[in-house]
């Protein structure tokens, strides 16, 4: 996974509360919980960040890439380069297939948009009220500073987390999942629940080219994709969820793939296909 941090709108959150400085130990620890970390950067005008040299040596030393962006008064300079890298990261590393995105701007509601897009899981971290609300729909899990790093720092245990299944969604408090179609289950893991889920989304496009290449007419019939995803990309039943729909309608919402339901004299079938093509036709 990659570790992107904003590192100028969380520490200036953090010190408006009172804070000095991101624990980054206890971060580290909280973006762990989500798969290992292939690259981690905290990015900042350095040249004008007050102790410098301290932020940058503690920043080495967790092994976290500090990235120089240009200050001068310059806005968003920060959360823009944080942009570009993801970008690059999404084309150049497949293989990075979780963001844990550390900001709370809603200026980056494009690049999630656009790493969701590309079946990647996007976590945003946040403090407090800094946590723009069309930043957080947009994010598949949202997590709340004070209660996902402090406690871990301080208990060592798994930072609680929501996903955002609707702009209602509260931050980080789990609300009760519907007891027929739970996408997550409300006591799960980051690791058990959220991983999976994501790699899941991240092959469900590939899963519906491999459902349409084994279909007689060419359509990728839902059962027949999340069957796929089973058995070609190892995805587990219970993380689809306990009813076919409930997997493929949060993936339509997340703009991974696009539904339809085709009839055919008197029975009809749900089927898949992927974002931009035009609605297939039963043959």
């Amino acid at each position: 996974m990659a570790l992107l941090l904003d590192w100028e709108n969380i520490k200036g959150c953090l010190r408006q509360e009172g804070d000095a400085s991101p624990k980054l130990k206890a971060l580290l620890a909280t973006a762990r919980q989500y798969g290992p970390l292939a690259v981690a950067r905290a990015y900042a005008d350095w040249g004008e960040q007050s102790r410098v040299g301290v932020a940058v040596a503690i920043l080495v030393r967790r092994r976290i890439e500090p990235v120089y962006t240009i200050g001068g008064g310059l806005k968003n300079s920060a959360d823009i380069r944080l942009a570009v890298d993801a970008i690059a990261l999404c084309e150049r590393s497949p293989e990075i297939t979780t963001y844990l995105i550390g900001s709370g701007d809603g200026g980056l509601i494009s690049v999630v948009n656009y790493l969701r897009l590309r079946g990647r899981q996007v976590i945003v971290i946040a403090v407090g009220a800094s946590l723009s609300g069309y930043l957080r729909d947009a994010a598949d899990l949202t997590l709340c500073y004070k209660e996902a790093i402090e406690p871990t720092s301080a208990i060592g245990k798994p930072p609680p987390f929501a996903p955002n299944a609707a702009p209602s969604t509260p931050m980080v408090k789990p609300t009760k999942a519907k007891k027929a179609t739970p996408m997550i289950k409300p006591n799960a893991t980051p690791t058990d629940d959220a991983a999976a889920l994501g790699r899941a989304f991240a092959a469900l496009p590939r899963a519906v080219v491999t459902a349409r290449l084994k279909s007689k007419n060419g359509v990728a019939l839902n059962p027949a994709v999340q069957r796929a995803l089973q058995t070609e990309f190892g995805c587990k039943l219970s993380t689809l969820g306990r009813k076919p729909g409930t997997f493929s309608a949060e993936a339509a919402r997340r703009g991974l793939v696009q539904t339809a339901v085709l009839t055919k004299g008197t029975s009809k079938s749900d089927i898949l296909f992927l974002p931009g093509e035009p609605t297939p036709t039963l043959a």
